[in-house]
């Protein structure tokens, strides 16, 4: 069966890639759907499971995550920000390719970023700083589910 990892996201995105999400949730596509040359996308889109993000299901999440919050977290793309909720078999640091070759080039400002690693019972909180994921310290306590 495998572990899952989750992630959360609301990133407010850079003018030059609005076109883009908003073409991708519009029409759901994959990173490899893209109409683009900008190569950092095109090899994500090569990336082991690069398509959980933003697509993959919720499995093993916290209930706060499949129940009380997530029309909070559906995937959207309002007013240059974009909001998603996943997760995925991150055996092969899809989540960490994500942070350090797409999140940095496309996003202005990150207002939420978090993982959970599931069955771990919290989930840590990251910001986009100087160009770079990083974790801020903060975690979030979740009940088992």
């Amino acid at each position: 069966m495998g572990e899952y990892t989750g992630l959360r996201c609301k990133l407010k995105i850079k003018d030059e890639f609005v076109p883009l999400i908003e073409s991708m949730v519009k029409d759901r596509l994959d990173w490899g759907d893209l109409n683009t040359e900008h190569l950092f996308i095109k090899d994500f889109a090569e990336y082991n499971r690069s398509s959980f993000i933003p697509y993959g299901m919720l499995s093993y999440m916290p209930d706060e995550w499949e129940e009380v919050d997530h029309a909070d977290w559906n995937t959207t793309f309002v007013d240059k920000v974009w909001t998603f909720q996943c997760s995925l078999k991150n055996y092969e640091d899809t989540i960490e390719k994500f942070f350090t070759d797409v999140l940095p080039e496309i996003t202005e400002v990150s207002l939420h970023i978090e993982t959970y690693y599931n069955g771990s019972g919290y989930a840590y909180l990251h910001k986009l700083e100087d160009g770079s994921v990083v974790e801020t310290g903060e975690k979030i306590e979740y009940r088992d589910y």
